[in-house]
């Protein structure tokens, strides 16, 4: 794709730049190249092939209006696909919301501690220490809660008979959370990810040779789990949240819809040793009780 790169070089590290050009370079054809402000050395400005713009004003904020209406007037003149735009100040949060309406695909690149209504603003963002390979210090969204969008979106599809997509259910994390990266979490794969943090599903190549993730039919395993966890329990709690917690907890991604069922009483009530007391409490029935108790005495 064709690519505009806008770099605001009074929020953006001088060595970092460099990093940011290759980032782009993996995917996309940089056509326009210009640099804002800052104090950057000539070997980066040369390396990059950056262009120097609103060098002889006097203020940042003048640079940052310079900046902001060079994007727009390049957006209505040049032939691009899309936009780059390399700065950790809330103050382009009009220009991005401007080239959003025009339908801009925006790529958003900054700092670590860059705000988070800068980070949501566009439709990607990148962090450039993690693009630097460094470690990613940003407030990012959980790996518990990434794997239970993985595994909710990887159930959807096995209920209307289909796998997963794994490069599908990728861009469709990054259009949830704009800042969604696996190298924020330490991977450089999608799939290795994905392997080592959603139990319940697998990776695998299909016959078109395309990455695809399904899950596995774990309803043996979650049985198992609920029945050694109502026996710790004494074989009874008084609100089913508790157990619901639990399984949360230990299945990323668990939810009750993944098998068939869209009420709590009606999932509890699918296992034959477990019963609902008081509205709300769950207990094991007094068979099963017994026969549990005489498993563990003949231990």
């Amino acid at each position: 794709m064709r690519a505009a790169l806008y770099i605001d070089g009074n929020s953006t590290e001088e060595k970092m730049i460099p990093a940011i050009c290759d980032e782009i370079h993996r995917s996309d054809d940089i056509v326009i190249r210009k640099i804002f402000g800052g104090d950057i050395g000539r070997k980066v400005l040369k390396r990059c092939r950056l262009t120097t713009c609103a060098v002889n004003y006097d203020t940042i904020e003048e640079q940052k209006v310079a900046m902001a209406v060079d994007i727009i007037i390049d957006m209505e003149q040049a032939n691009v696909d899309r936009v780059y735009i390399a700065a950790s100040d809330t103050a382009f949060i009009p220009v991005v919301e401007k080239l959003n309406l025009d339908g801009v695909d925006t790529v958003l690149m900054g700092r670590c501690d860059t705000p988070r209504t800068l980070v949501e603003a566009g439709n990607r963002f990148i962090y450039t220490e993690v693009v630097a390979g460094e470690k990613c210090t940003a407030a990012v969204v959980g790996m518990d809660e990434i794997a239970r969008e993985i595994y909710s979106v990887s159930s959807y599809y096995k209920s209307i008979g289909s796998e997963a997509d794994a490069s599908q259910v990728y861009e469709g994390i990054k259009r949830k959370y704009p800042d969604f990266d696996v190298r924020n979490y330490g991977y450089t794969h999608f799939a290795t990810l994905v392997q080592q943090n959603v139990p319940g599903t697998i990776v695998q190549t299909d016959e078109s040779d395309k990455l695809v993730i399904k899950v596995i039919d774990d309803r043996d395993v979650v049985e198992k789990f609920i029945y050694t966890y109502m026996t710790e329990k004494k074989y009874k709690i008084d609100d089913m949240t508790e157990l619901f917690g639990a399984l949360e907890a230990e299945f990323p991604g668990f939810a009750i819809e993944n098998y068939g069922y869209h009420s709590d009483y009606g999932f509890i009530l699918s296992f034959s040793k477990l019963s609902i007391y008081g509205n709300k409490g769950v207990q094991m029935k007094r068979t099963f009780k017994l026969s549990e108790k005489s498993a563990q005495n003949q231990l």
